[in-house]
């Protein structure tokens, strides 16, 4: 039988593809992406962490039980204690090759577009609508992490990150992260289902803008 999960990244399969075949991720891979495009993802990664934190934050807030609660918390720390400061590492160790990478004050578009979607989820939507507009990102860089990381480039940050997401740790946390949104969904009407599918597929969307947007280095234009 089919999970829920499953069925909900088989709804959006080709945005996954797109994904998983990213040229961001395939030069990263590759290590021939310019640390340059890696820089200006980074510094958006940092401030699209801060408001995800926020929307998982309100998932406390929507849960029906402590364990949900306990789950939300612990998302939420995640991010402020090890996310936040991995993130601010790698970019610390990419300006040594590239002096004058910055880290982001102002959000790009697609980085605003994305965490609006989720704090929208979050304060609009319940506790299995918030963990929905999240899973996209975890799983998708989950697998990406496992699909090149048998070819992970000798690169002084593209290898580190691709074994991170690519790590029995990250995924530990993963299937932890499925599941719960899997227990969440469960005995839900399929109108509510058809709702956490559109959330499913709006969120995996902005994932790939998030990529185009970091390939592109797509900032305001004014």
């Amino acid at each position: 039988m089919t999970s829920i999960c499953d069925s909900l990244r088989d709804s959006c399969k080709e945005i996954w593809h797109e994904l998983h075949n990213h040229p961001f991720v395939a030069e990263m891979a590759a290590g021939t992406l310019p640390e340059r495009k890696f820089a200006f993802y980074i510094g958006q990664n940092i401030v699209f962490l801060r408001e995800l934190a926020r929307a998982m934050a309100l998932g406390v807030a929507k849960a029906d039980d402590e364990d949900t609660m306990r789950d939300f918390a612990a998302i939420v720390s995640n991010i402020v204690d090890f996310e936040l400061p991995k993130n601010r590492q790698l970019l610390t160790e990419v300006r040594e090759m590239v002096p004058d990478a910055a880290e982001a004050t102002t959000m790009a578009p697609a980085t605003l577009a994305y965490t609006r979607h989720m704090l929208t989820v979050a304060y609009e939507g319940r506790a299995a609508d918030i963990m929905a507009s999240l899973t996209p990102c975890a799983w998708s860089y989950g697998l990406i992490g496992k699909q090149r990381l048998p070819d992970a480039p000798d690169h002084q940050v593209y290898r580190p990150w691709i074994e991170f997401f690519g790590g029995q740790e990250y995924w530990d946390t993963l299937e932890e992260v499925k599941a719960k949104l899997e227990g969440l969904c469960q005995g839900m009407s399929d109108s509510d289902l058809a709702r956490i599918q559109d959330i499913f597929r709006t969120s995996s969307r902005l994932e790939q803008m998030f990529w185009d947007m970091a390939y592109n280095e797509s900032a305001w234009q004014v």
